[in-house]
C-alpha cells in the first residue's frame, strides 16, 4: 500500500475538515507506523495541503470553508454536542457569551482537550443519536440554570417539556456512564419526568451506576 497517496487521497477527498492526528491515526490509518505518519503529514504540510490550527491539529485546505471547522468535525450529527453557552444562545435561554465553547465529543483519543482559549473538548465515549443529545441538553440545563448568566426561566422550561418527551433509560444509562451530573439533577429530572407522565428508572440507573463505579 503506498501510505501517501492514500493519506492524500483522503485529505483531498475531505476539503475543509479538521484532520485530528491522534483520532485519524487510530481510526483511519493505524497500519500506518506513527513515524511514517507524522512525515508524511509533514509533506502534506509542504504541499499546502494540510494547514496548521494548533498542536496535533490541521485543517484540510479548502476554497469554501463555511463552518467552524473545529464544531463541524468534533460536534457533527454522529460525533458529539455543544454545550455550555453557545448552546444556551442558540436556544434563546441567554444572550450572554463565554469561551471556551464546549464540546462533548466521541472524536478524539484523549479525556479532554484544550484548542486554545477558545474550545474545551470532553470526551463522550459513545455514538450520538438524537435521544441521547436532547436528554444531555436536559441534563445540563436543570445541572446547570441557576448559574447561567442572564437566563430566561420560561425559555428553559419550555426547552425541558419539549425534549424531556424523547427520554429513554438506555439512553440515559449510556449518558451517566459517560457524564457525572449530581444525584440533585437527577432527582429533579425524575420529577419533571413524572410530572410529564414518562415513566423512567432514572435515579435507579444512577445510584446503581454511581455505586458500582
Amino acid at each position: 500500500m503506498n501510505y501517501s497517496r492514500t493519506i492524500r487521497e483522503y485529505c483531498l477527498q475531505n476539503p475543509g475538515m479538521m484532520f485530528d492526528m491522534s483520532y485519524e491515526h487510530k481510526k483511519h490509518f493505524e497500519m500506518v507506523p506513527y513515524r511514517t505518519f507524522c512525515k508524511i503529514l509533514s509533506r502534506l504540510e509542504d504541499e499546502e495541503i494540510l494547514k496548521p490550527y494548533s498542536k496535533g491539529l490541521y485543517i484540510i485546505s479548502s476554497d469554501n470553508i463555511k463552518e467552524d471547522p473545529v464544531i463541524a468535525f468534533y460536534a457533527n450529527e454522529n460525533t458529539g454536542l455543544v454545550v455550555g453557552y453557545k448552546m444556551y444562545n442558540e436556544f434563546g435561554i441567554t444572550e450572554h457569551t463565554e469561551k471556551p465553547i464546549v464540546i462533548y465529543t466521541n472524536a478524539m483519543e484523549t479525556t479532554t482537550k484544550n484548542i486554545g482559549d477558545d474550545y474545551k473538548l470532553v470526551l463522550f465515549d459513545e455514538m450520538f443519536d438524537d435521544h441521547i443529545k436532547k436528554l444531555i441538553i436536559c441534563l445540563e440545563l436543570i445541572q446547570n440554570c441557576m448559574n447561567i448568566i442572564d437566563y430566561d426561566l420560561k425559555r428553559i422550561y419550555e426547552v425541558l417539556q419539549d425534549y424531556l418527551q424523547y427520554y429513554d433509560d438506555f439512553s440515559f444509562r449510556t449518558i451517566v456512564k459517560n457524564i457525572r451530573y449530581s444525584l440533585s439533577t437527577i432527582a429533579t429530572l425524575d420529577e419533571l419526568l413524572s410530572k410529564l407522565h414518562v415513566p423512567n428508572m432514572a435515579l435507579e440507573i444512577a445510584k446503581k451506576y454511581y455505586h458500582d463505579a
